[in-house]
């Protein structure tokens, strides 16, 4: 059954109406990203606080679709740890068991989910959903979603009488381009006119939408944004400890020597501690190699004085949190959405491409307007809520 995972939900979860209807979402695989799973509890919460039923549902495998981990004898256990403590990278050695239990606790307890389906699974059973929501984190870049077609995000596996209820939330194509196939724009832009509504979370994406498919769509906040703070500290239990503060927390997941001297050079001149919240490859102590679960890593921000990060998620959450934060350019990554984000709260110079310590530094030390960033934030949670809330409804 889709919903095989309901009994072990936490309450909040267990006690949703048998009257509400229910919503699939589709989105990227429930891995080990912390911005994909926060965007997609976010999501689920919002439509649960709008009365309805959402469900991830998943097409794409990942560490939540394992089966319970286990180590099937003594000497494949001895062998992990062998390696695991001669290794510099856990991510070459750690089997993905390890990565479950550390992300998988997360998905239990927060994001109502379908387990793997497949999208030869989801195709047979779309009937058990009323509607579909796409959205959202880069679920139109096509590098991310080599498993499925290239309609399969855009809904072109429903009967037109059910895509005409779908639509999407804040879907992104990650950059400021179409990456796909040329050949797939006219079946994919028959989908998209097809559905009941599209938004887009960058605002490029509202212009691919109509430059590239000949639609109309609107731009959208990313979902993490539909909650409060409050929101996310209620899922931090009181025991996540982090460092003592003050300190520089840093979350960068490209790392170079350039970046690392950087740190370095602002921890001496700010004199405060690095907190890092990607695992160190290098460290001695093998549990620190491992990555933090997912409400130390949200206290993790919350907590630091300052933030360095190439993170779009990483942004969002400083953004909501008021920490005063660099954003380093990573064009790799999708430079589209960092500057839709930081355009949407006027905060376009913290996005930076140099790493020179010293306006680094100047940057660290000019104030943000908080009270007018805090504003624009609620306008934009309630402008995303209200279009939730249009479309979910009959």
């Amino acid at each position: 059954m889709l919903n095989k995972r309901y009994d072990s939900l936490t309450p909040s979860f267990r006690i949703l109406s048998a009257s509400m209807k229910k919503i699939g979402v589709l989105t990227q695989p429930l891995g080990s990203n912390y911005g994909g799973l926060l965007q997609a509890f976010a999501l689920q919460t919002a439509i649960t606080q709008l009365g309805f039923q959402g469900e991830v549902v998943e097409h794409g495998r990942s560490y939540h679709s394992l089966e319970k981990p286990i180590l099937r004898n003594a000497k494949l256990a001895l062998l992990f740890v062998l390696k695991y403590l001669t290794k510099k990278s856990t991510r070459h050695v750690c089997p993905p068991f390890i990565y479950r239990s550390i992300f998988y606790p997360f998905v239990q307890a927060h994001i109502p989910a379908s387990g793997y389906l497949g999208a030869e699974g989801i195709i047979a059973n779309h009937d058990r959903y009323e509607k579909f929501i796409v959205g959202s984190d880069q679920t139109w870049r096509r590098a991310y979603n080599g498993s499925v077609s290239e309609g399969f995000m855009f809904l072109d596996f429903l009967p037109l009488e059910k895509r005409q209820k779908s639509f999407t939330y804040a879907a992104s194509f990650g950059t400021d381009e179409w990456e796909g196939a040329e050949g797939n724009i006219p079946a994919c832009s028959q989908a998209l006119s097809e559905l009941r509504a599209i938004s887009t979370r960058e605002h490029s994406g509202v212009d691919i939408c109509r430059d590239t498919f000949g639609v109309s769509a609107v731009q959208m906040p990313d979902p993490t944004l539909l909650l409060t703070a409050e929101d996310y500290n209620a899922v931090i239990p009181e025991k996540v400890k982090t460092p003592p503060a003050p300190y520089i927390g840093n979350y960068v997941l490209d790392s170079s020597p350039q970046i690392k001297t950087l740190l370095s050079s602002l921890s001496s001149s700010l004199q405060l501690p690095l907190h890092g919240l990607m695992p160190d490859d290098l460290a001695l102590n093998p549990l620190k190699r491992l990555p933090m679960r997912v409400p130390q890593w949200l206290a993790s921000i919350r907590g630091a004085s300052y933030m360095l990060t190439d993170s779009f998620h990483g942004c969002v959450f400083c953004i909501i949190y008021n920490i005063p934060f660099i954003c380093l350019g990573n064009k790799g990554r999708g430079s589209a959405r960092f500057d839709s984000l930081l355009r949407t709260f006027g905060l376009e110079s913290r996005l930076v491409t140099d790493h020179d310590t010293e306006s680094i530094l100047t940057l660290l030390r000019t104030p943000i307007d908080w009270e007018r960033v805090n504003a624009i934030r609620a306008t934009e949670r309630d402008h995303g809520r209200a279009f939730l809330s249009e479309n979910l409804a009959d």
